[in-house]
């Protein structure tokens, strides 16, 4: 079940980042609203810690492990892009595609670990 509840939070974790990404897609002068930005980020972290925590319990570690390395690098990328936005500069295009890609891939791999261990 704590699969699930990961999957829930990240994919809400997405949600708010693809908000983020229409708003930078359309309004590339004007950064989104930072409360878009925190809750985006708040509910990454809060997928990730229980994802890290369902793992831990489980005796199949390898997809949700595989799950946190590739979430793991989507979080290291969106670092990058809030020194970018912290400094007041433009995001750089190929950083933000690269964290959707891999967000969108660990996300992947942890609702196929989520099926797997119900």
């Amino acid at each position: 079940m704590m699969y699930v509840a990961a999957v829930v939070a990240l994919a809400l974790a997405g949600f708010f980042g693809v908000a983020m990404g229409i708003l930078l897609a359309f309004h590339r002068k004007n950064p989104p609203p930072k409360i878009v930005a925190w809750i985006h980020g708040i509910l990454a972290i809060a997928g990730i810690a229980i994802l890290t925590a369902a793992v831990i319990r489980s005796a199949d570690e390898g997809l949700g492990r595989d799950a946190l390395i590739v979430l793991a690098l989507a979080a290291v990328a969106g670092l990058g892009l809030v020194t970018f936005h912290g400094r007041g500069r433009r995001l750089p295009v190929p950083l933000w595609v690269l964290h959707a890609l891999l967000a969108l891939g660990g996300i992947g791999v942890a609702m196929v670990a989520a099926a797997v261990n119900l």
